[in-house]
């Protein structure tokens, strides 16, 4: 469903915040300053994770009301809520971990963290639902699985790899002390903002499509699947610049700063030339892999003209 989806976007200040906070403190050689966004990360994350987990009811029904559809697809969503809410504590954290790796600029681990996360992920959705016919209801409960799988996974090489780092990161006296919690906010309430703004146009596009029958709603989820594609692929241009923005603040050198920025916005635009080329080429042989139903498949290339804009005009926000 796209609810859940959002949950977790809304919530990707856990990962950029911690990213940004990271690399300027790494920058400044500050120790103590570095373990702090990822405690308040895992903190928060937790935290609110559990929250959803004991609202999950009220969720599913929230779901229903903005993306009304049919009576079958709904009960897909709700079934699917109800296990998939389990995964968002560790969704969460993973976020928070990940976003702390990349702020140390230790891309490799965090590479090994998504692969190991999806590519379980994968491995349960053929075992789930090929294999023991689970439907809806095997494709989250393989999502819960692997997001818990990586994040303890993830969790122990962290503590093997930075001890140097994380004196003291699972003190709550040391997460909820005042220093850093300001700026910690002010880029979280950035973020926020930023997501629930892109949410809100394709949660429009999904209640629109929703009023006018299954198929329209179905072409206009595969084009936010596109857009998604676009985005991890645009991510990163936008992770690398993070961490490196972040430790040219932190060192204090302008001028290594504006050299990152000129360059990844250069090199991000051209990349989402190259997206949309390879988009125009792929056309309908891209949607027949994502779908079987040629009324889909249709639908959907009736909107390819705007599939193609999607990268060029949203690379600059990565």
């Amino acid at each position: 469903t796209f609810f859940l989806p959002f949950l977790v976007m809304l919530f990707g200040f856990l990962r950029m915040s911690t990213t940004a906070l990271t690399s300027q403190a790494a920058g400044a050689v500050d120790n103590q300053a570095v373990q702090r966004p990822l405690q308040r990360g895992l903190l928060i994350g937790s935290g609110f994770g559990l929250f959803f987990i004991l609202i999950s009811p009220l969720i599913s029904l929230a779901a229903t009301i903005i993306m009304p559809a049919s009576s079958a697809v709904e009960g897909y969503m709700s079934t699917y809520i109800s296990i998939h809410i389990f995964a968002l504590p560790a969704l969460f954290m993973n976020a928070a971990m990940l976003g702390w790796l990349y702020g140390l600029q230790s891309m490799r681990l965090g590479m090994v963290q998504l692969l190991l996360i999806n590519g379980l992920n994968i491995i349960l959705n053929f075992v789930f639902v090929i294999g023991f016919d689970g439907g809806i209801g095997g494709v989250a409960l393989a999502s819960v699985i692997a997001n818990w799988v990586g994040f303890f996974f993830v969790l122990f090489m962290i503590r093997q790899q930075f001890l140097s780092y994380l004196k003291g990161i699972f003190s709550l006296r040391a997460a909820l002390s005042k220093e850093g919690w300001s700026a910690y906010g002010a880029l979280s309430r950035d973020i926020i903002i930023r997501t629930i703004l892109l949410y809100f146009v394709e949660i429009t596009l999904l209640y629109a499509a929703g009023l006018q029958g299954d198929v329209p709603l179905a072409a206009i989820q595969l084009i936010v699947v596109i857009f998604g594609l676009i985005a991890y692929s645009l991510d990163g241009f936008a992770h690398a610049s993070e961490a490196l923005v972040g430790s040219a603040i932190g060192a204090d050198e302008p001028q290594t700063l504006r050299q990152i920025m000129w360059r990844a916005t250069c090199l991000a635009g051209l990349f989402s030339l190259m997206l949309s080329v390879l988009l125009a080429l792929a056309g309908t042989s891209l949607l027949s892999l994502l779908t079987s139903h040629d009324s889909v498949i249709q639908a959907t290339y009736q909107l390819w003209p705007y599939v193609l804009c999607l990268a060029p005009s949203a690379f600059l926000a990565f």
